[in-house]
């Protein structure tokens, strides 16, 4: 279990990149590609049990909280951009904790 949690960790890293990158496109102004929204809603569904299962809920409550906003079919800056920055913030203390 610790080697997978340690995995987990791992992937945090790169979800945290990829967090930031849609959210700088986001408050940029920039569209984003359904595609790439696709990614961000896969992504998120998998962090948030993932998360929990490895004891991290903080993770887990702001992934399920971006899920909840694109299962809405909100993709404005205004409406995403602030849960991406909590989940990226989550996510990188997962990964500074390490």
């Amino acid at each position: 279990m610790r080697q997978l949690r340690g995995r987990f960790v791992e992937r945090s890293r790169t979800d945290a990149e990829e967090v930031r990158a849609i959210r700088c496109h986001l408050k940029a102004g920039e569209p984003v590609s359904p595609e790439v929204l696709t990614h961000l809603f896969k992504t998120v569904h998998a962090l948030a049990g993932a998360a929990g299962l490895f004891g991290f809920e903080t993770v887990s409550e702001a992934a399920l909280q971006v899920e909840r906003i694109l299962r809405a079919g909100e993709t404005s800056a205004a409406e995403i951009a602030p849960s991406l920055a909590e989940l990226g913030a989550r996510l990188d203390e997962v990964v500074e904790a390490r």
